[in-house]
């Protein structure tokens, strides 16, 4: 069973703790995936004053050939496993079969090749997006998007250096303009 964007979205604010304990806004600042939702969440979701998006593009959450080759990977995993031929894998290979969320890691990713992306337009919560230099590919695909987000009025910041989890981990770097666009988007609607 797939859940549609709509069902997981829906359910993701079911379960906020800030919906849960009867707020009737909240924020969201969402990294990779996270992201994904976040970018969802700006789209539709009333309550949502204003959002941050770290490390994601606007448009399918992955796109079909990597999603492709994405899944004809893991198959070859899972069919590797099932043969008991795991000796020949590499390390990390034999790490991912073993990890706890595996069933919810694959049919997340199979998801991924179904669920339609947001675009820059549908956004309807103030919204700041950021990745870094060394944040590939989604840099890539966030600069051949720069005109659309110019359009739609969501800045774009692009830190120097950082990888994909330093725009999260470097914290002394992202945290303040993080800050300061939630304070003056945030403040007067909460």
């Amino acid at each position: 069973m797939y859940y549609s964007t709509d069902e997981f979205g829906a359910a993701r604010v079911r379960q906020s703790p800030y919906v849960l304990a009867g707020r009737a806004r909240f924020l969201v600042w969402g990294w990779s995936f996270g992201a994904s939702l976040a970018l969802y969440l700006a789209a539709r979701e009333p309550r949502l004053p204003a959002a941050v998006c770290a490390g994601t593009v606007f448009g399918p959450v992955t796109p079909p050939e990597w999603s492709r080759a994405l899944l004809a990977d893991m198959a070859r995993l899972l069919a590797a496993r099932e043969r008991g031929e795991t000796a020949t894998l590499t390390p990390g290979e034999r790490a991912f079969l073993v990890r706890p969320d595996l069933p919810a890691y694959l049919a997340r990713r199979r998801a991924f090749a179904t669920w339609p992306g947001v675009a820059p337009e549908a956004v309807r919560a103030p919204l700041l997006v950021y990745t870094g230099t060394a944040d590939e590919p989604v840099v890539s695909r966030l600069a051949g998007q720069r005109a659309a987000l110019a359009a739609a009025g969501i800045p774009l910041r692009v830190f120097p250096g950082l990888d994909h989890r330093q725009l999260v981990t470097a914290t002394d770097v992202v945290l303040p303009p993080v800050r300061a666009f939630l304070r003056r988007h945030a403040a007067a609607q909460m």
